[in-house]
């Protein structure tokens, strides 16, 4: 077995050896909390162009920063048919050093198109920052058609528990969170005492302040409510209907729509956190 150590005194290290030793302990992702993330949006006016704001990531083990706004062409759009392109960025391994760098990777237009693979070789690696829908015969990309496919932004769970006491739960509003960072909910998790069926709306309003003297939430769930069917456990980790984002200082209200048998649950929120 060979042992390894680093860093230390008077040793000489490659970019390799420095490389490997960042790479375990950041992984591959943008800074969500550094300037502006890197998150893509359409330039104004639109045209066939994709903008890269400001932003820091890693890509194995190698750090990037971006200080001013880049902007991406897009290749002229099929007549017939809609392809997927993405924006990523690569880093090269062997040649100039410091070399990542922002590229638009093309898709094949097709009746039915996927995304381009990304490229993790030992000489090439990419990660992405977002895809662009580039449908028949498009004039000029607007925001609808870029999905956000940063990765490793910096994620965790917000939990609220549901307690009625040892008696069923009623419905109605349960309680309130406030939120003190803006942040993406991507999933749920709810899971209950028992085997029994809950419905639970979330709803959400904004105040600096706490408590606020008045507050109005809405719903932020739509047809995607927290939601267990005569079981323990259910989740929903791919939300498609839910706000692209919960500025900072949101209160969550939590509103029971209907309950049956049980008598505790614990809800959470899963979120991205965004700069």
């Amino acid at each position: 077995m060979t042992q390894a150590s680093r860093f230390h005194d008077n040793v000489a290290y490659t970019d390799v050896a420095f490389s490997e030793v960042f790479s375990s302990v950041h992984l591959d992702g943008v800074d969500a909390g550094s300037l502006d993330a890197l998150k893509a949006y359409a330039s104004t006016p639109n045209a066939m162009t994709v903008e890269i704001p400001t932003g820091i990531a890693w890509i194995q083990g190698r750090w990037y920063k971006n200080d001013a706004v880049v902007t991406m062409t897009i290749e002229a759009a099929d007549a017939s048919y809609t392809r997927y392109d993405r924006i990523v960025l690569r880093t090269t391994v062997t040649g100039s050093p410091g070399n990542i760098q922002l590229a638009v990777l093309k898709g094949t237009a097709a009746a039915s198109p996927v995304p381009p693979d990304l490229t993790t070789t030992a000489a090439t690696w990419e990660i992405p920052i977002c895809k662009v829908t580039v449908t028949a015969a498009l004039a000029a990309v607007t925001d609808a058609l870029i999905t956000d496919e940063r990765a490793n932004l910096p994620s965790g769970s917000l939990g609220y528990i549901l307690d009625g006491g040892g008696v069923e739960l009623t419905t109605g509003s349960k309680g309130y969170i406030q939120v003190p960072f803006k942040c993406k909910v991507t999933g749920w998790t709810i899971m209950a005492d028992v085997e029994g069926s809950i419905v639970v709306d979330v709803k959400a309003g904004i105040s600096t302040t706490w408590p606020a003297s008045t507050l109005s939430t809405a719903s932020v769930a739509g047809a995607e409510k927290p939601t267990l069917s005569s079981k323990k456990i259910a989740h929903n980790l791919a939300l498609t209907e839910w706000p692209a984002s919960a500025a900072q200082y949101t209160i969550i209200e939590f509103v029971i729509d209907s309950c049956t048998t049980i008598t505790r649950a614990t809800l959470q929120l899963h979120f991205v956190r965004l700069n």
